[in-house]
């Protein structure tokens, strides 16, 4: 009994020391959570840069490289100063043709733990007068080829509006590009044949099981007009990509069009027919506003939704309030179908409802809902034009609706609307500020992941680098799987950030949605103006992706514009 007892308190007297001995502390990695300043410009010398984070250790090195790369892409970490566990010094130097890109900027413990900060410094091009330089490609994109426009003409701006759709003619798969130009005149819609691995132009050439080769497609929509937007899709269920676009006299915008290019197959050739569709009703701005293909009705042959954002003094009779007409072809020509104006219109403010639209299932009830932008919604006087935009639920119905805004003046949001699968679930929806919004820091564009419901925050929130983001969202983003792991990438555009423009790529990376923010700049610069960035597309299926500079100088024409050909390797 007493042997019983000593053994017991024994083991109680180790078990008190145990929990009396302090658990071991593991080392952690350090971590970079921002800068200060969070960037600078080529040919800075010698500034110190704060470097806000936590486990920071005396004697931990900074360094900068590319973002996602281990280039440090002209900037020398000259040292490193310890401040606390919470706070470095870096004293950085930047070359004079250092690359103009984001940064992460890596710490690194004695120890050898490290922590990276993704994104956490940008370089902005220098301040002499021939800082601009060409940049060279971010690693894993290559550059495959160019289009430009059948007729080279000043200012034409080709590029404008561009849209690329996979299609299998005979039994051959081929990328079908629709492109127009700013300001055509005569107005038309270019259509190039692509190979959807080299990017190889194929215009000319015989394709599939075609008795003759395939022409380059030049389709005339009207004397004068230049294309603003465009949508792709199926309307006459033929299986070939269809498109239409919306046109605007370049000059003064007083002429204003919606055509649709239907396609059809003979000898293996394929043609578009053009139909000039007029709004059924008294519409402001019709052609200037949304364009969108999709299946609404449940039956064969996608919808078309056109809208109209409305135009006129609003205190007087000659407002307009914003529209959105949707049409169905009939075999022979176009049907009206129904019109929707704003559920939450103002008789005192054109909210400019029906300036972007995009039709897809993101409520997941199985039908295709109709998300229309309404971007100069004002919250109050104190917050104009913060913007909006509704999500109507299929069977499309005015009076059932969400509705989505940030409530922040001057933003625009919902001035671009684009879905995808960004995260392998349901359908999401990307909404984006103006082009004009604020800062970089306000410019931006929200991915709400499907299925949404009423007041949802987005899941994820893509911003332009900082010092280049000007005109971030000229178009509404390209969405595909380009790295093909089965989750979409997005791409944006900001045509008018310093050296001529920028496209950004957001990639997804191990399995986490848009981990990678990838920057690319015009592969050449040039004395007059670029609009790099200002439309783009993704080549869903293919890893071939699209950007024009409506901008570029082509053969010694000064604004004949360009569109690049990119791929991701």
């Amino acid at each position: 009994m007493r042997s019983w007892a000593s053994g017991s308190l024994l083991c109680l007297v180790v078990l008190l020391l145990l929990l009396a001995t302090p658990a071991p502390v593991f080392a952690q990695n350090p971590t970079v959570g921002s800068t200060n300043p969070n960037m600078a410009p080529q040919g800075t010398i010698s500034l110190d840069v704060t470097i806000n984070g936590s486990g920071y250790k005396r004697g931990a090195k900074a360094k900068w490289f590319v973002t996602g790369t281990t280039n440090p892409g002209g900037v020398t970490v000259n040292n490193t100063t310890f401040v606390s566990s919470s706070q470095l010094t870096a004293n950085i130097t930047v070359a004079a043709d250092a690359v103009i890109a984001g940064f992460d900027v890596q710490v690194a413990n004695s120890d050898g733990r490290t922590g990276v900060g993704i994104d956490a410094f940008t370089i902005t091009v220098g301040h002499g007068a021939n800082a601009c330089v060409a940049q060279p490609l971010p690693a894993g994109i290559s550059l495959l080829g160019t289009l430009t426009g059948s007729a080279l003409t000043t200012d034409n701006g080709f590029g404008s509006v561009i849209r690329v759709r996979q299609v299998t003619l005979g039994s051959q798969t081929v990328l079908v590009a629709a492109v127009g130009s700013w300001a055509d005149s005569p107005g038309k819609v270019e259509i190039f044949f692509l190979d959807p691995v080299t990017g190889q132009v194929l215009d000319g050439q015989m394709i599939g099981s075609a008795t003759q080769p395939q022409p380059h497609i030049v389709v005339p929509y009207a004397t004068v007009g230049g294309a603003r937007d465009m949508a792709a899709g199926d309307m006459n269920n033929d299986g070939i990509p269809d498109f239409v676009v919306g046109v605007a006299d370049g000059s003064n915008g007083s002429v204003h069009g919606v055509y649709a290019l239907l396609s059809s197959v003979s000898g293996g050739v394929l043609s578009y027919q053009l139909y000039n569709i007029t709004a059924p009703e008294t519409a402001g701005n019709f052609g200037e506003g949304a364009l969108a293909m999709g299946d609404l009705d449940g039956l064969p042959g996608d919808e078309l939704v056109a809208g109209a954002p409305g135009g006129g003094n609003v205190n007087t009779s000659s407002f307009i309030p914003g529209k959105v007409f949707i049409f169905k072809f009939n075999g022979s020509g176009f049907t009206f179908v129904r019109r929707l104006v704003s559920p939450l219109a103002g008789s005192k403010e054109n909210d400019g409802f029906g300036k972007r639209a995009v039709i897809d299932d993101v409520t997941g009830d199985s039908r295709n809902d109709l998300i229309v932008g309404a971007p100069w919604w004002s919250a109050n006087k104190q917050n104009p034009s913060a913007g909006r935009f509704f999500i109507f639920p299929g069977t499309v119905d005015a009076s059932n609706y969400l509705v989505f805004s940030t409530g922040v003046g001057g933003e625009s949001f919902g001035a671009r609307l684009a879905t995808g699968n960004v995260n392998g679930g349901y359908r999401d929806l990307i909404a984006t500020t103006g082009q004009d919004a604020g800062s970089d820091v306000d410019r931006r564009a929200h991915v709400y992941s499907g299925l949404i419901s009423a007041g949802q925050a987005p899941s994820y929130v893509l911003r332009p680098a900082a010092g280049l983001g000007d005109h971030w969202t000229t178009g509404s983003p390209g969405v595909g799987d380009l790295n093909g792991d089965g989750l979409d990438d997005v791409l944006i555009g900001a045509d008018q950030a310093t050296c001529g423009g920028t496209a950004y790529l957001f990639l997804s990376n191990s399995g986490i949605p848009l981990a990678t923010r990838v920057l690319l700049q015009p592969p050449v610069v040039e004395s007059d103006s670029q609009a790099f960035g200002h439309r783009f597309d993704i080549a869903a299926g293919t890893r071939l992706f699209v950007v024009s500079d409506i901008g570029a100088n082509v053969g010694g024409v000064a604004g004949s514009g360009k569109v690049y050909i990119y791929k991701v390797n």
